[in-house]
């Protein structure tokens, strides 16, 4: 808001809303002659008045909301609603779209005929809340590309997919028509905004009355602001056609795959549909190479875990097993681990169902169960290969469970994951299976759990005194008098969460003679755990707890991920 060249008006608002007084001018107007600057700048200066409590009232005196644009996150859907040269023209930006009304945010109130220009120049109905100035200009620079952005846009798609677009445009010219220019721009910037925004997961999901679209972010799935369900037959066909899936078929659930580069990195989306009640629910994992260029100390592990592990995947032989649930980090830490060993003296194999990075100098296998070539198959020839180290997915039966078990007794370091919430469920799992217990207390040498926890965002982290209510659910013994916790405010940065990216927490059974002969007498995985306990291994949720006194994450956030254990 311009507030020299409205000096008065805004004046005469704040003194008819009661904000400031005639004594309070007098004062002002004292110290203008003394400083040469205007009424408005002086009652600031003053702090008679701020430039929020400015903006709300000249905004409620003309029949306006206010809203703080900076703490929304707002839709590709709904940006696209205006183009960028109108948007900095008017210096406004839209925030939202309900049963096609667009409401609008800008800083000058005062300008009375905005919103009727607009709905003309759109033709179409708007509504207008009002903002600060720097909001709108934060947001133009966060929502609306720059030459830059503009120029990875149009690299977006690579040349195959453009030329493959091209052949479907003239070959299937009755299922297209015009309007299926603006769904292609909105699928490109919807998959853009989830890049940018961190995102692991597109979530493409019809219900009855809406289509409804989530992102996971940090492992967390947030609602965006969705494409009118009109749209939704012609977004899962844009997918579907990206994906190389059949557009045909929608009754049977499909898989397909998107390359693509955004802002100069080479991006991998798997794309799986399933049918469902009212339409095709479409989830595009977003795989992003660079992720995995990481070491060890990259992962966030505690420090002594870390030092342990890095120990143990240097061993010559046996079984490291990496357990936990969907989502808990497995595969990002057995990519690390094969990164700081892939050395050209060493043959590294890897057999996976499905292959979702493909990593320079290693071999690397997808299992298809469709035409026989099972993780079992597949491991007896790799055996025959001669490799240092193998990398099995995940152990699903007995037959590759034994043949993980022979490779490690024949000179094989072994690298897999197995599905249970804690590391003493590795052995007991394997022996569920059908593994003799002599054979997995001789083959695995250690078993780690992990989870994944949402660090504090660095830029808004602010301290607070924890209650005793967070000190009891985290089970904190010793003292922590005078000790802060930390939090995250929420700001543009992290979308508003407190939270920007993730660290593992763990724990780490390393098979000595104590847990060789449990595991040998199929102990219950409590004794086991009890018994690694008192050799000094820290559970998860200690771990955890670690983690929030080092101000690295919240009690929140803990609670979250370890509720099992608490």
């Amino acid at each position: 808001m311009n507030y020299v060249e409205n000096q008065e008006v805004i004046k005469n608002i704040l003194l008819e809303t009661g904000v400031i007084t005639q004594d309070d001018v007098s004062e002002a107007e004292d110290y203008i002659r003394r400083n040469n600057t205007d009424v408005i700048s002086a009652l600031i200066v003053l702090n008679m008045t701020t430039e929020k409590e400015i903006t709300e009232k000249v905004a409620e005196y003309f029949g306006y909301k206010t809203i703080d644009i900076s703490k929304i996150r707002i839709s590709p859907t709904v940006i696209s609603q205006i183009d960028e040269t109108t948007a900095r023209k008017f210096k406004i930006v839209p925030v939202r779209m309900e049963d096609g009304n667009l409401t609008i945010a800008f800083s000058n109130p005062l300008d009375i005929n905005l919103i009727d220009n607009l709905r003309l120049l759109l033709k179409r109905d708007i509504e207008g809340v009002v903002t600060d100035e720097e909001s709108i200009n934060t947001a133009m620079k966060t929502y609306y590309h720059t030459k830059e952005i503009k120029q990875d846009e149009d690299r977006f798609f690579s040349s195959e997919e453009q030329e493959g677009e091209v052949k479907f445009l003239e070959e299937s010219a009755e299922r297209m028509t015009s309007d299926d220019a603006p769904v292609i721009k909105l699928v490109s910037l919807m998959i853009s905004d989830a890049f940018r925004m961190r995102a692991s997961d597109i979530h493409l999901e019809p219900l009855e009355n809406s289509f409804r679209v989530r992102y996971r972010i940090d492992g967390v799935l947030h609602e965006m602001e969705s494409p009118s369900k009109d749209l939704q037959s012609a977004v899962l066909q844009r997918v579907k056609l990206m994906a190389n899936m059949s557009l045909a078929e929608k009754r049977l659930p499909q898989d397909g795959k998107i390359k693509i580069k955004i802002m100069n990195k080479d991006i991998d989306i798997r794309v799986s549909s399933l049918p469902s009640t009212h339409g095709e629910s479409v989830v595009m994992r977003i795989l992003d190479k660079s992720n995995l260029l990481v070491g060890l100390s990259q992962l966030g592990f505690a420090g002594d875990i870390e030092k342990r592990w890095s120990e143990l995947i240097s061993l010559p032989n046996g079984v490291l097993l990496i357990t936990g649930p969907t989502g808990s980090g497995k595969t990002t830490t057995l990519y690390a681990c094969l990164n700081f060993l892939n050395k050209p003296e060493t043959k590294i194999i890897t057999v996976e169902d499905p292959i979702e990075y493909q990593l320079t100098g290693i071999n690397q296998v997808q299992v298809r169960e469709d035409i026989g070539l099972s993780f079992s198959n597949v491991l007896r020839t790799c055996l025959r290969q001669a490799p240092n180290i193998i990398m099995v997915g995940e152990i699903r039966d007995l037959d590759t469970a034994r043949i993980c078990m022979n490779a490690a007794f024949t000179g094989h370091l072994v690298f897999s994951t197995l599905h249970t919430n804690d590391a003493p469920g590795g052995f007991t799992r394997l022996i569920d299976q059908g593994i003799k217990p002599f054979l997995v207390a001789s083959a695995v040498k250690a078993v780690l759990a992990q989870r994944l926890v949402r660090k504090i965002c660095a830029n808004c982290k602010e301290a607070y005194d924890p209650t005793k209510e967070e000190i009891k659910v985290l089970d904190i013994k010793e003292d922590i008098s005078g000790k802060k916790f930390f939090k995250g405010k929420g700001c543009p940065k992290c979308q508003n969460t407190g939270y920007k990216g993730r660290h593992a927490i763990a724990e780490l059974i390393v098979v000595d003679e104590e847990i060789q002969e449990l595991v040998f007498r199929n102990a219950s995985s409590m004794d086991i755990k009890k018994a690694a306990v008192e050799k000094g291994m820290r559970v998860l949720k200690k771990d955890a707890v670690l983690k929030v006194l080092s101000g690295e994450t919240t009690a929140e956030e803990v609670v979250r991920v370890t509720k099992s254990d608490i």
